[in-house]
């Protein structure tokens, strides 16, 4: 380490000095002595020189922006009947299961009026048989058996009308979820395609985001995101699955739209989040290249 110590100050060892002894002819062994020395100090001393430009990738930014967590569906019960409410099942906010009854009418009169409808069809529909025997045997004109064989088709069309109305009496949940809201009560008699219920559907959600234009640079569908819900701290994996059609003209941003599996009980669609895209300002390598790459293996192929 001294002697490492003495080349780096520029003092030659005894080897370039005492060696030669006094004179001209030592002087210049000297002189030949420090000139072989110094280059491999020089490597010594200095640092490593940095590793050009264009040979470092800069780290990836961490792009983040604002998110709505979204039901996939979000629905509006109504019927087409006018009846009074018998039982509504389940209250705001209860879960539900696909197919579960959650709302029920009083349906005596429409009961009555499909056996009604029911009956009339049976009475036209033998009475046209009857006309069809008799035309076989020429006692009965042709368009007599037609005419009724007519209304035995409009009683069957009247028939099964009212056996669909009878159908709506018990509203069904057209898929798991939750109840958002009740429109009605019981004892209320509501109008024909009034709103009775709004259910939210159970599962994954989607998340609506607002990104600036220039990201669809990079932004792909397919890309994956966390979602960090707002006061919960929970974070969620996500990925894109659509981007919007249109840019708005005047900011400048596009709506796209992502997926997140199915989250905790505590999260819930109408939450709101940051949304982050882990090296985001980072382009693909093909891209960065100008596609060479994949002209080289496109050229490739083609050979």
């Amino acid at each position: 380490m001294s002697k490492m110590a003495n080349m780096a100050n520029g003092v030659m060892p005894e080897a370039c000095g005492h060696r030669h002894g006094p004179g001209l002819a030592g002087g210049r062994a000297f002189w030949r002595c420090r000139r072989l020395l110094l280059p491999p100090l020089m490597l010594l001393v200095l640092p490593a020189a940095a590793a050009p430009a264009s040979e470092r990738e800069e780290a990836p930014a961490l792009q983040s922006v604002r998110g709505l967590l979204k039901a996939k569906a979000q629905s509006d019960l109504s019927v087409q009947i006018a009846a009074r409410v018998k039982r509504i099942s389940k209250r705001e906010g209860e879960a539900f299961h696909y197919k579960d009854v959650l709302l029920e009418f009083d349906c005596g009169l429409l009961e009555a009026e499909w056996r009604a409808a029911n009956a009339a069809y049976k009475a036209k529909n033998l009475k046209a048989r009857s006309k069809k025997r008799l035309l076989a045997y020429q006692a009965a004109g042709r368009l007599d058996a037609a005419i009724a064989m007519a209304e035995a088709e409009q009683a069957a069309a009247l028939a099964r009308q009212a056996r669909l109305k009878v159908q709506q009496c018990k509203v069904r949940a057209p898929y798991d979820g939750w109840v958002v809201a009740r429109h009605v009560d019981v004892h209320e008699t509501p109008q024909a395609g009034g709103k009775l219920i709004t259910v939210v559907r159970r599962g994954p959600l989607e998340v609506e985001i607002i990104v600036p234009t220039a990201w669809l640079k990079w932004l792909r569908k397919g890309q994956p995101f966390i979602f960090e819900v707002d006061g919960l701290g929970e974070l969620l994996n996500g990925k894109i699955t659509r981007i919007g059609a249109v840019a708005d003209q005047v900011s400048q941003t596009i709506r796209v739209y992502g997926e997140v599996g199915t989250p905790p009980a505590v999260v819930r669609p109408g939450m709101t989040g940051k949304v982050s895209f882990p090296g985001g300002g980072a382009l693909p390598t093909d891209e960065r290249n100008g596609g060479k790459d994949g002209d080289m293996k496109a050229g490739g192929g083609g050979a």
